[in-house]
């Protein structure tokens, strides 16, 4: 190395020193100190004391961690609904209209808000009593015809999709194959599903289940502490995950993600797409769907890959501060129903002095995200052009 370059390698190390320094004191030091203290029980009360792989032999055979571990995948549902969300946000963002600005500052700012104030103001949405939620639910439920509109919606949507498929039918062989299943599919709601509810006519207006008897705001749920009525598939044994709150945190989760980074992210790689491939496809004649689907969607595979990557990885970490402010782990049988992997290693260290044990809760979730992200970069990046 000349001289030259040693002196160039001193300023950086002198300008990454800061960033450095703090990675290794804040970060590394703990995770080691982390990894030792999964194989010692320590309640902070008495000295460590060694107990080998224990810990881990008794994560392994918890079944409450392996709840907790389907709480936490189970929450991840909505992160396609918030991807796809953004990239729509983010498509209509990009268009050159007036005071566009403003309208992207808008919808960023869920993203600036400190989470526990999202949490508390989405917690008073969910009042049953006083909440925004279902003040705005009760007079669209209760509407006499808001049954008999869903099953038209419902079946206008079939409809509509066979009716695609029969073109496509006509040339490709794996549409005849679509074609024939959502037939079946349609068919048995149009002769077996009727006959279930007592007749077509009886089943096309007559009322949801969720619905019956909605009188006053009283009949809409607590969303998150009341339970959900499965009907006939309490035979698969759902009882203890049929539970409004996983479903009001999902549509919160949404609702908070669509506008953030993910978005500034979509509207960045809009930005890089050329304009000349547009300009291209027009003089072809290809629609917006097309210009979408062979053109927008391959050049933003990079940044659909990262998103994805990313929002995994805080999915398996996330949920802490939703279920010590908004449900405190609730509702459910044990009190449990909403507890992720993030929320058990607090529980376990800071409620029952278990840290030994959360520290190895800790490396056992910190082994599926590294093995998911493995599996991710292996498979998922032969998508990306």
């Amino acid at each position: 190395m000349n001289p030259r370059e040693k002196r160039i390698l001193r300023w950086a190390l002198l300008f990454l020193a800061p960033n450095l320094s703090g990675f290794l004191i804040f970060t590394s030091l703990p995770v080691f100190f982390s990894f030792g203290l999964a194989f010692f029980q320590w309640d902070t009360f008495s000295a460590p004391r060694f107990i080998g792989f224990d810990n881990f032999i008794r994560l392994l055979t918890d079944p409450k961690l392996w709840f907790y571990l389907y709480n936490t995948v189970f929450l991840m549902i909505g992160l396609p609904l918030s991807i796809g969300g953004s990239l729509i946000l983010a498509i209509v963002l990009s268009q050159k209209l007036r005071g566009i600005i403003v309208y992207r500052t808008v919808f960023y700012l869920p993203t600036v808000t400190n989470g526990v104030a999202l949490f508390l103001l989405w917690k008073w949405l969910y009042n049953p009593k006083y909440g925004l939620v279902n003040s705005v639910l009760l007079p669209i439920l209760s509407w006499p015809y808001f049954s008999l509109a869903v099953r038209v919606t419902i079946l206008l949507l079939i409809g509509l999709v066979l009716k695609s498929l029969a073109h496509k039918a006509k040339s490709e062989r794996p549409a005849q194959v679509l074609f024939a299943l959502l037939s079946a599919f349609a068919l048995y709601w149009v002769i077996i599903g009727p006959y279930e509810y007592g007749g077509f006519w009886a089943w096309l207006s007559g009322r949801l289940p969720l619905l019956a008897g909605l009188n006053s705001i009283d009949d809409l749920p607590n969303w998150l502490s009341s339970s959900v009525d499965l009907g006939w598939l309490s035979w698969l044994g759902l009882e203890q995950a049929a539970y409004w709150a996983k479903t009001a945190i999902i549509f919160m989760g949404i609702w908070a993600s669509m506008g953030g980074g993910n978005m500034i992210l979509y509207l960045a790689a809009l930005a890089n797409v050329p304009e000349e491939l547009y300009e291209a496809s027009d003089i072809d004649g290809a629609s917006k769907w097309q210009q979408f689907w062979h053109i927008t969607w391959p050049m933003i595979a990079p940044t659909t890959f990262f998103i994805c990557v990313m929002s995994i990885i805080g999915g398996l970490q996330g949920g802490f501060e939703i279920a010590y402010l908004m449900t405190n782990g609730g509702p459910g049988k044990d009190g449990d129903n909403t507890v992720t992997l993030g929320y058990y290693i607090y529980r376990s260290a800071f409620e029952n002095l278990e840290f030994g044990y959360a520290a190895a809760v800790a490396w056992f979730m910190f082994v599926i995200i590294f093995t998911i992200t493995l599996f991710n970069w292996r498979f998922g990046r032969g998508a990306v052009n």
